[in-house]
């Protein structure tokens, strides 16, 4: 046996089917009893979806030739497995996208063929179905329940610790019924025959028989019968008939349908289970590619193995439904923990929800309903710990980036803070100049007056209260120009502080650019994450600082110019009035005003 698995892969990795459950349709029987004619009328009527014609509708215009290879003819024509190629998605009742997968094999009883072969493709079509079809012309014998012993012996493992039913639906085909006075065509006349039949079998076959037929029955969840008319004299005996459902019986086309929405209606249609847990398209592709190797030999497989071979599909399952949830709840605590933070200094608030999740994933994990085998319960624990981490891992790396993005953020809004203040402090500094010309030239405009005066003034004591008067105006004016330069090499000092603190800044970004463009295992990162987050939160609080203290000056400074520039115009009128009480005014009326 050669497995196609790139042709598995095809089918069953696709992104539209490989994540949703699957459901198995197969059917088994002796060669050259229409099962591939079959198969390709259920697949002709769910591909134009079940239910929505009456029981004639397309039979004109449609035909089955294209489908599962088949023939008239006494030699075989289909060999191995085949899987349509095609995954149909059904819609179950609540909503849900199902793949449907049909699965045609060869047929059994060929002596062109190795009856070992015959087995190794029973046992594996069995293990993969969700409902699996015995074809079976005329009448049911003790043949096909012989050929079902091995389910038997599959099922003692599977049931060792709790009562677990190991395959799902066993439907008994019988085609070409005559009978149909006595069992009517269809589901409710085959289960009767059925019963009967058994009832039949079990009086007239040795103890050990009963015991098996009873036990093969109680592997299965369901096992029913359904009856098929006769085909039609040109399905059967034309050898130019290539598939045309015109051509088809039209009683045969009314059950065959009855039978498809048997199988297929979202109420009926069964999705593949194993260990009572639903599976996936990839779950299954998982299992046939753990199973083949066991069959690749030329004796029958030890049920043992293929147990084991199964079973780790449950194993596997659980660790990757625990690493959803495990993700689903730290997507949730992850976004939870940025809203409103501020301190990004350490990790210990995620290493915290970590410890939360780990718990709660591992025993989540160890809730699963799992086939115990104590090899694979160590093996598939561990990995799921160590998938754990990784993921951990990543999150951790995905939050270091969103922390390290946020800050980088922070960091352009504060280089353009330090920006604008920068400018602000240069124009505040370009506006102290005019003001501290304007002092001088006041002081200037004072001394020239007092020369001028002392030249026209001849009394002692008019000439002292003139240099008293203009000594204390000159003293003021000379220390508000002092204070303007004060204020400008202050100004100096911020405009010199903003930018080390915003050279700070853009060397931080360029650090930020490069550990937000390595990989988790890079080593181009300039600081441990961590390190850097600090080195940008300790630059940012000084640059602020920084910020607030350079508008304090600038906002000092704008205040102090419109005081002295008020204060100049003060003394430019004073300078006047005193003036006119030099040349006007008695020596009293002086003093009075200087004393004022």
């Amino acid at each position: 046996l050669i497995l196609n698995e790139t042709a598995l892969e095809k089918i069953l990795m696709d992104e539209d089917v490989r994540d949703k459950p699957v459901a198995v349709i197969s059917i088994n029987g002796k060669f050259r009893e229409g099962k591939s004619f079959l198969m390709n009328i259920l697949r002709h009527y769910l591909e134009i979806k079940v239910g929505e014609f009456d029981d004639t509708a397309d039979c004109d215009t449609k035909d089955i030739g294209s489908g599962f290879a088949w023939k008239r003819s006494c030699n075989r024509v289909t060999t191995g497995i085949y899987m349509w190629h095609k995954p149909i998605l059904f819609q179950q009742a609540d909503g849900t996208e199902v793949a449907v997968l049909l699965v045609d094999t060869q047929g059994l009883f060929d002596s062109s063929m190795p009856a070992m072969v015959n087995n190794l493709i029973f046992i594996l079509s069995t293990i993969i179905s969700s409902h699996q079809i015995i074809n079976v012309r005329g009448n049911i014998t003790n043949v096909e329940f012989e050929r079902l012993k091995f389910v038997t012996q599959y099922a003692k493992y599977v049931t060792q610790e709790k009562e677990v039913v190991p395959f799902q639906t066993l439907k008994f085909l019988v085609r070409d019924w005559s009978n149909n006075s006595e069992y009517a065509f269809g589901l409710e006349g085959g289960d009767k025959y059925l019963n009967d039949m058994l009832d039949k079998m079990y009086n007239e076959v040795p103890g050990e028989s009963q015991n098996v037929q009873a036990h093969i029955l109680s592997c299965y969840e369901n096992v029913n019968c359904f009856l098929l008319p006769f085909p039609g004299e040109t399905v059967t005996n034309d050898e130019n008939y290539t598939g045309e459902l015109a051509d088809v019986d039209i009683q045969f086309l009314k059950h065959a349908q009855s039978l498809a929405e048997h199988l297929l209606l979202p109420n009926n249609l069964q999705i593949k289970k194993i260990n009572n847990t639903e599976i996936t398209c990839k779950d299954l592709m998982f299992t046939i590619k753990r199973i083949f190797p066991i069959l690749k030999d030329d004796k029958l497989p030890e049920p043992k193995f293929l147990f084991e071979a199964t079973a780790e599909v449950t194993y596997k399952n659980a660790v990757e439904d625990t690493l959803m949830s495990y993700d689903e709840a730290m997507a949730m605590e992850f976004e939870l923990l940025f809203v409103g933070r501020k301190d990004f200094s350490n990790n210990d608030a995620l290493l915290a929800i970590q410890d939360k999740l780990l718990e709660r994933a591992l025993q989540e994990y160890s809730n699963y309903k799992l086939m115990k085998l104590p090899d694979l319960e160590k093996t598939y624990y561990w990995q799921c710990l160590l998938r754990i981490e990784d993921r951990f891992n990543k999150w951790k790396y995905k939050w270091e980036r969103k922390v390290n993005t946020y800050l980088k953020e922070q960091l352009q809004r504060c280089a353009i803070d330090i920006q604008y203040t920068q400018e602000q402090t240069v124009a505040a500094k370009v506006k102290t100049e005019p003001c501290s010309n304007e002092l001088q030239e006041t002081c200037q405009e004072l001394r020239d007056c007092k020369d001028e005066l002392l030249k026209k003034v001849k009394e002692p004591e008019k000439i002292q209260l003139i240099e008293e008067h203009f000594r204390k105006s000159e003293a003021a004016l000379i220390e508000a120009e002092a204070k303007v330069q004060q204020q400008c090499r202050q100004l100096e000092e911020k405009d010199k502080h903003l930018k080390e603190k915003g050279a700070t800044i853009k060397s931080l970004l360029d650090d930020f650019q490069v550990n937000l463009t390595a990989t988790p295992s890079s080593s181009d990162a300039v600081y441990e994450p961590y390190d850097l987050i600090n080195k940008a939160s300790s630059a940012m609080d000084e640059a602020t600082a920084e910020i607030a203290s350079a508008q304090d000056c600038i906002s000092n400074t704008e205040g102090l110019m419109e005081k002295f520039k008020n204060k100049s115009k003060s003394w430019k009128k004073t300078l006047q009035s005193f003036l006119e009480l030099v040349f006007e005014a008695g020596i009293t009326a002086m003093r009075i005003y200087l004393n004022r």
